[in-house]
């Protein structure tokens, strides 16, 4: 089950079976979804993503991004 990372809201299922619009935001409190810190390959602590295939991170983890990688 996905959640926001910001208020634990749960991620509906129409939003996580299909590629996640860049400007998706959480329902519940507007954080944006297609950010690095909603993914499962961002390290919380390290900020910094474990990806591999992701060789030029954005910025601000916080902040919705083009990254072709996300997972929720």
């Amino acid at each position: 089950m996905a959640r926001c990372t910001e208020c634990q809201a749960e991620v509906p299922d129409p939003v996580r079976d299909r590629p996640l619009p860049r400007l998706a935001t959480c329902q519940k409190c507007g954080s944006d979804l297609h950010a690095c810190r909603q993914c499962r390959s961002w390290e919380a602590i390290g900020r910094h993503c474990r990806n591999p295939e992701v060789t030029d991170p954005p910025l601000d983890a916080e902040r919705a991004n083009f990254c072709d990688y996300l997972q929720l």
